[in-house]
């Protein structure tokens, strides 16, 4: 291709020069040791990488040849040279299994660049050129079309490299052109000038949409028709990626394993932030929660006044009109009632946990009031340490008497053990930390 560029009379020099020349460079085998100085030092904007097929046939396992393909993809990210990845083209020559390595290694390089190089391009050409072999795993495209063939079973003839350069090329664009069209041999060749500049498609925003506004009609879309995610790249980073087999949305994240998955990697910084910045009465920062039944989870507004939460979190009924729970800026809860006047404040009924037993127990987390069924019984406390203010209610039922006990001789108002002398007794301790202290007794 470039000896026939250079035959061209009058051919621009510009062309030769700059970002946008081509340089070809052929490597056995290919790997990061021969791709640096034939490639990266040359400084491109681009590299197109395309081979595999002398190293599948020298029996070079898939293991070296992705770590190589790897190698490659981080050299070029880090000299901010845009990779472009040509998957390994048909092979007649081949065999089926020599074959079926190759698509090993075209999946893995499509999954990769996919998935971690935000900046790759990959661009296949199999469809185009090759042909299904039978025999072979189904839908393959192993044979290279006869028409396209230079007959050895490896190479492509005129035809075939147009083909392919037709298939790459249609992911370029040029932005300038030369005024004067040069000819050649009865052929026409256009080329940019030296203002020009060569740049991938997807990098074009004013092919199909305008950064500075757009003129849209009705089923106008921007997004994908095929089976890669949809990515938002900026500086180089995946900033927004929807996923094309679940449709979840991630933010800062490659891989979105929820509807909308955000990732965020910094300290005292807050992962999502709604606000609504209206100044009316009746105004909320809101999040619906449709199901079975639908809640607002929200905080009124600095100048709300309708419902009376204004600067309060809270939790609302949306079917029943109700705030269920709120929480003002003084720290204080209520449930069922905007106006807490205490820590908490329950405008309505409350239940405690409550278990009967007519045998020995020690009292659990999970208690509150215990029932004591049958005379004799002992109920024990767990140790007061380490749960200050976690109060117990036992109350005997039974005819006779009951005791309750404690932990590591500790003690309930100076006693290790308290007595229930008679039916329908009771008592409520409290921990103080150390020890337990009566509250209520009868």
């Amino acid at each position: 291709y470039q000896q026939k560029l250079d035959s061209i009379e009058n051919c621009p020099l510009e062309n030769l020069q700059g970002e946008i020349t081509l340089f070809r460079c052929v490597e056995n085998p290919m790997n990061e040791a021969s791709f640096i100085p034939n490639a990266v030092l040359l400084k491109p904007k681009y590299a197109m990488i395309e081979g595999g097929v002398n190293d599948v046939a020298t029996s070079v396992s898939s293991t070296t040849i992705k770590a190589n393909w790897k190698a490659m993809l981080d050299t070029c990210v880090a000299n901010s040279i845009r990779p472009i990845v040509m998957l390994i083209y048909p092979w007649t020559n081949g065999t089926n299994a020599q074959n079926r390595q190759v698509d090993t290694i075209n999946a893995y390089l499509d999954s990769l660049c996919n998935a971690a190089y935000p900046t790759a391009t990959v661009i296949d050409a199999r469809s185009g050129v090759g042909q299904f072999r039978v025999g072979g795993t189904a839908g393959n495209y192993w044979d290279i079309q006869s028409t396209y063939s230079y007959g050895d079973g490896v190479h492509y003839n005129e035809t075939g490299n147009g083909k392919i350069s037709s298939i790459a090329i249609s992911f370029f664009s040029y932005t300038k052109y030369y005024d004067n069209v040069i000819s050649h041999n009865g052929l026409n060749y256009t080329f940019p000038d030296s203002s020009g500049q060569l740049a991938l498609k997807s990098e074009i925003n004013s092919l199909a949409w305008r950064t500075s506004g757009n003129a849209i009609s009705y089923g106008s879309v921007i997004g994908t028709s095929n089976s890669y995610d949809l990515r938002f790249i900026v500086a180089g980073v995946d900033a927004m990626r929807i996923d094309s087999s679940t449709l979840n949305v991630g933010i800062g994240t490659a891989s979105p394993n929820e509807r909308l998955s955000i990732q965020t990697n910094a300290i005292n910084v807050n992962s999502f932030s709604i606000e609504n910045t209206s100044t009316a009465s009746n105004s909320y920062t809101n999040m619906l929660f449709r199901g079975g039944k639908n809640y607002v989870i929200g905080v009124g507004n600095s100048t709300e006044t309708l419902a009376g939460v204004a600067k309060k979190w809270y939790v609302y009924d949306s079917p029943l009109n109700s705030f269920r729970l709120v929480i003002d800026s003084a720290g204080r809860t209520g449930i069922s009632t905007v106006l807490p006047t205490s820590t908490l404040t329950i405008n309505g009924s409350f239940a405690t946990a409550y278990i009967d037993k007519a045998v020995d127990y020690t009292a659990t987390v999970s208690d509150c009031v215990i029932e004591v069924t049958a005379t004799g019984k002992t109920i024990t406390l767990p140790t007061a340490a380490s749960i200050t203010g976690r109060q117990y209610t036992i109350k005997l039922t039974a005819s006779g008497s009951a005791t309750v006990g404690t932990t590591s001789s500790q003690t309930i108002d100076g006693s290790t053990t308290y007595s229930l002398a008679s039916q329908y007794k009771y008592v409520t301790v409290q921990s103080n930390g150390s020890n337990w202290i009566i509250i209520a007794n009868n």
